[in-house]
């Protein structure tokens, strides 16, 4: 089934855009900015973590064009409202993950100021996997 654009979709990939920007504007005042005082391995952590998590919320969109394909599902997509459904719960995972990643520089960066960001990060990953399961009950339940 082919997916088009949508003004919800438009959204949800200017919502992730928008985070991004945030973030890599974070990483250059982390990184090159004029009061940067990272060390060579702290500077080298976050642009790792970010260069990797901003790829991995750029395939994360590109999957829900082709998500029969792409996603790893355990039912068989069947119908239109089951791909409507997918599509927009792998559009809600990348905002999540752009989330998590926006979390995760700082923690990248100050691995000694790491309560904050680490509960962060783990909160977000809770609501990350209950998102998937619930998306996904509500992708078995749409016929």
């Amino acid at each position: 089934m082919k997916i088009y654009r949508t003004t919800e979709g438009t959204i949800f990939e200017i919502v992730c855009a928008a985070i991004l920007i945030i973030l890599w504007i974070i990483v250059g005042c982390y990184c090159f900015g004029s009061q940067a005082n990272l060390t060579s391995g702290a500077r080298t952590s976050v642009l790792t973590v970010a260069v990797l998590g901003t790829l991995a919320v750029i395939i994360t969109l590109v999957s829900a064009y082709k998500p029969e394909q792409m996603i790893n599902l355990p039912i068989r997509l069947k119908s239109p409202r089951q791909f409507e459904t997918a599509v927009r719960l792998t559009r809600i995972v990348a905002i999540e993950e752009a989330l998590i990643l926006l979390c995760a520089v700082p923690l990248a960066a100050h691995p000694d100021q790491k309560a904050l960001y680490q509960t962060l990060v783990y909160c977000l990953a809770g609501v990350l996997i209950a998102t998937v399961l619930v998306g996904t009950f509500l992708i078995f339940k749409r016929k």
